[in-house]
């Protein structure tokens, strides 16, 4: 963050901090001294002249100096019960509100000396998104941070909002000193930068020893705290410093020698750029660890998608089957870690893993794909997008091992599961890909300040992660082009033939009741699972003439005989019993969803058996005529259409990435 403050000043506040940190019980070697510079404000580094050795104590800061939600047991007035049992889950507002009682009380508080060091709200001076202009704005609109930068200031403004509610109603007193007219200058700008995250260390509790209890939070719960002169220490991920807890203190010993005029530098641990920005106003060159972050409901989007948690569905091992070490592990992980799969009891005979509450976990990183497979860079995403996206017949085969659970196999081997994966992550992939490349043309040739230069570096990040991983999905996708056997399209069911002998019956079926054989408008109205359905049911009855020495007839003849693994017999010629549909989540091809599905479906299956009975009073000759034909025979047929069939891209070859045209319901014949 840059600085416009006064060597004088500069001079006095080093003098006045160091003088209050070291008589507060702090320790600073010395060979260390605090500076100044325009661009990194006040930072740690060795004078010239000295070298600190290994191993060396850098600082030193006592408890007593840090200022978290503890130090409120501490304060000259106590704080509303109501106000800390409301927040009790949320300790950092708690600090920021104590903290922001602390800069008001100015000199009268023990950390004046350093509250005075921090950026003051009136200067607005920090390079974090809440602080960005318009200008500054428009280098991270349509990316994830921009999102986030909302998020993060409406939950800031609705926290200060209550809270100030909260103390006007029990602790009006403190209220009104937040209400004086000496700072209604400065008033909103306190309020927007002491409730701002990013100055508050969010660290884990500093030990055993770390305070009692403050403000009736357990001293193991987590919660931010500032360190006096701790924190000047600016981040590196070549840190030349370790922390360390010693007593009643936490300090900084040095990893190897610190050369005179060095500068003294922490790791904030491994984060991404979007994080560095969000939380401090920096990011890092090449950043190993920049990802893109993609929410799982982003899947929702997916016409096929089912939430699993509607879907109810059960991972199982078998009860005899032995209990490995990394099943135990797994199984002892936290409630809420994502690393958990899910528990539940079917039969005596089988016994759960691990709770399906716990299955899918928020968000998914993205990393950029080189020279491994999207697969093999994304196998948790994979995973679990593979779950959301399986049809029942591929939840029962699924496969479970210590740490991972997938329903393909391999890399080569060509499901219906992994092609749908490809193709909704694709389509996710490439709307957010663009939602942040429609703004390239607003956008000026170069940064104008520091905020936009790490903006403009984490927006070619996020672009870059995105086009490798597009690509590499391309590349999947394209793959399947030489597998088009697989597929049967709404073109291939209802194009025409030159054999005047062997017409096509379908195609005559289909105008007949659609009077129209246009694929498009069929897609648009909403009839494709209707011609699907009969073509599946006519390839049911005539796969006894199946030319079997024909590729694509022989891959049809085996998934027929495939899909009565799962699906069962078709209910057909009104012999036996009528056949009992499974309760089953459905998949829609173009049709409600939701409880009412199967009350939808029988009651299309009435309609188009009604349409059968006028084609086959066109055509007495055709395969429409054959008494096989019924309600519950067109159930099963659409049932299987909306299991196993999956949105495919509208282009002229399957494997081309997807356009803006509609997509397009296709069969997939596995197996």
């Amino acid at each position: 963050m840059s600085s416009s403050l006064s060597t004088d000043t500069i001079g006095d506040q080093i003098r006045a901090i160091t003088k209050w940190f070291l008589t507060a019980g702090g320790r600073i070697h010395s060979a260390v001294e605090i500076a100044h510079g325009d661009q990194t404000g006040y930072f740690l580094r060795v004078r010239d002249g000295h070298i600190l050795p290994p191993e060396s104590e850098v600082v030193s800061c006592p408890d007593t100096l840090v200022l978290s939600v503890q130090s409120i047991d501490g304060a000259e007035k106590p704080w509303s019960k109501h106000f800390l049992s409301w927040w009790k889950d949320s300790p950092e507002v708690i600090t920021r509100f104590f903290l922001m009682e602390q800069a008001l009380l100015a000199e009268k508080s023990l950390w004046s000396p350093y509250i005075e060091m921090l950026p003051q709200p009136w200067e607005a001076s920090f390079d974090t998104p809440l602080w960005y202009s318009s200008a500054d704005c428009d280098w991270i609109k349509g990316t994830n941070l921009s999102g986030a930068r909302n998020t993060r200031e409406q939950q800031w403004s609705q926290e200060y909002r209550e809270g100030m509610d909260l103390l006007r109603e029990h602790d009006f007193m403190r209220y009104r000193s937040f209400q004086s007219p000496l700072h209604d200058e400065c008033k909103d700008g306190f309020s927007a930068f002491f409730m701002n995250k990013p100055i508050l260390a969010d660290v884990h509790n500093l030990g055993p020893g770390f305070g009692k209890k403050g403000a009736g939070i357990a001293a193991s719960k987590k919660h931010p705290m500032l360190l006096p002169v701790f924190d000047l220490a600016n981040h590196h991920a070549a840190s030349n410093v370790v922390w360390r807890r010693q007593h009643a203190s936490c300090a900084f010993n040095t990893r190897t020698s610190i050369e005179g005029g060095k500068e003294v530098s922490i790791s904030y641990d491994r984060k991404g750029n979007e994080e560095l920005i969000m939380g401090y106003g920096f990011s890092i060159f090449n950043n190993n660890e920049d990802t893109f972050t993609l929410l799982q409901k982003s899947f929702s989007g997916s016409r096929s998608l089912i939430d699993v948690t509607k879907r109810q569905h059960v991972l199982w091992l078998e009860q005899e089957q032995s209990v490995s070490p990394d099943h135990d592990r797994v199984a002892s992980l936290p409630s809420n870690d994502p690393g958990r799969l899910d528990v539940a009891v079917k039969n005596p005979e089988m016994r759960p893993l691990v709770p399906e509450s716990n299955l899918i976990p928020t968000t998914f990183s993205l990393r950029a794909v080189n020279d491994v497979s999207f697969f093999q860079t994304n196998q948790l995403l994979t995973d679990i997008v593979s779950i959301l996206l399986a049809n029942p017949r591929e939840l029962q085969s699924i496969q479970v091992t210590s740490e991972r659970f997938w329903i393909f196999n391999g890399e080569d081997e060509l499901t219906r599961n992994k092609l749908e994966i490809i193709l909704t992550l694709l389509t996710q992939l490439k709307h957010k890909f663009n939602a942040i490349t429609q703004y390239d043309d607003s956008l000026p040739p170069w940064p104008a300040n520091d905020r936009q230069f790490h903006a403009a570096r984490y927006r070619r990040s996020q672009l870059s992660i995105l086009h490798s991983n597009i690509a590499g999905l391309r590349t999947l996708l394209k793959s399947t082009s030489s597998k088009c056997l697989h597929f049967v399209r709404l073109q291939d069911i209802i194009a025409s033939t030159n054999n005047a002998k062997k017409p096509n019956e379908l195609r005559n079926a289909v105008f007949q009741v659609l009077r129209t054989r246009d694929e498009k408008r069929i897609h648009e109205t909403g009839h494709a699972p209707f011609v699907f359905t009969l073509w599946l049911c006519k390839s049911w009855l005539q796969q006894s003439t199946l030319d079997k020495t024909k590729q694509f007839e022989q891959r049809l003849t085996r998934w027929l005989h495939n899909l009565t693994v799962f699906y069962g017999c078709p209910p057909i010629g009104g012999i036996g019993s009528p056949w009992q549909f499974p309760s089953l989540p459905r998949r829609q091809a173009g049709l409600a969803q939701g409880g009412d599905a199967e009350k939808e479906n029988l009651a299309n299956a009435k309609s188009w058996m009604d349409t059968i009975r006028v084609v086959a009073e066109k055509y007495p000759h055709s395969i429409f005529a054959d008494l096989a034909w019924n309600v519950d025979f067109l159930r099963w047929s659409l049932n299987i259409v909306q299991q196993e069939g999956l949105f495919f891209p509208r282009t002229e070859a399957l494997g081309e990435l997807l356009t803006d045209t509609a997509d397009v319901w296709v069969l997939f014949m596995e197996g």
